[in-house]
């Protein structure tokens, strides 16, 4: 079993410790794994060490090439949480039900997959694949399509008369009345009666006088 030593510590504080060590193992400082059993020294003196290092044992230092390794890591994973909640947010606009248990669905297809939990764009589109439609189970659950309403219905393009120019328009006043031919007026009444269906009375004292 080998044995953390900084040498650097047990020099200061146990300098004829440090010769024997550093002659048996090449190492002069900094920190070291030492199988103490195993190094050429007396047997007192691997007691000694033994109970020295007991109460010296440093904490094993941390590469900054570790932990760089690790921030880059954090900061990739936070990137691929954030795709997969835009993943999902897109999911939402074309009809995906944002409820608890589609949430579920999807978040228990994340853990237990290949990934172990890892959000990403890829297993977000994964799961979808998985439980929606088609191919998937169809455990989703998704909005109902909405039905655009029909447009109204386009009005008839009213048909223009074409008159002689002794006839009068249906919407003749009275004094055009007045002024036109008994012969303008029948003609004026039948093509009332002819568009509304009705019999209709001209307004004004004139036309009452005549029917």
């Amino acid at each position: 079993m080998k044995t953390l030593i900084d040498f650097d510590v047990l020099k200061a504080s146990e300098l004829y410790l440090h010769t024997l060590l550093s002659r048996a193992t090449g190492f002069d400082s900094g920190q070291h794994e030492v199988d103490i059993n195993a190094v050429n020294i007396a047997p007192q003196y691997k007691f000694r060490l033994a109970q020295w290092s007991v109460l010296n044992q440093p904490e094993k230092q941390i590469k900054m090439s570790e932990v760089e390794a690790e921030q880059r890591q954090d900061i990739q994973r936070s990137a691929d949480e954030a795709r997969a909640n835009q993943r999902l947010r897109e999911y939402e606009k074309v009809g995906l039900e944002d409820t608890q248990e589609n949430a579920q669905l999807i978040r228990d297809f994340v853990n237990n997959s290949a990934v172990k939990g890892y959000w990403s764009q890829e297993i977000v589109d994964a799961a979808i694949a998985n439980l929606g439609p088609g191919k998937g189970t169809n455990q989703l659950t998704w909005k109902p399509k909405e039905t655009p309403a029909p447009e109204p219905p386009a009005e008839p393009a009213s048909e223009v008369e074409i008159l002689e120019q002794w006839q009068l328009p249906l919407d003749a006043d009275e004094y055009a009345m007045k002024r036109a031919s008994v012969k303008a007026l029948h003609d004026l009444i039948a093509r009332r009666r002819k568009v509304t269906g009705k019999y209709i009375r001209p307004r004004g004292t004139f036309g009452s006088s005549i029917f």
